[in-house]
């Protein structure tokens, strides 16, 4: 059972925890986050993470 069928479309599901890259963003994708938090990568890697992150993922 996934995430999604435990709690529905009703809830934002946010893959949190070392998420630096669309490499590690994905598998928080695939398992039905809607949302993925960038923290300490942010902090770190500045803003131009975000780009770096969507250009992966397409």
């Amino acid at each position: 059972m996934s995430a999604l069928e435990v709690v529905g479309a009703r809830f934002p599901l946010i893959g949190v925890g070392g998420i630096h890259s669309a490499e590690t963003a994905k598998p928080k994708l695939d398992a039905c986050a809607t949302l993925v938090q960038l923290y300490s990568s942010l902090v770190y890697k500045g803003s131009c993470l975000l780009k770096q992150i969507k250009k992966g993922l397409r």
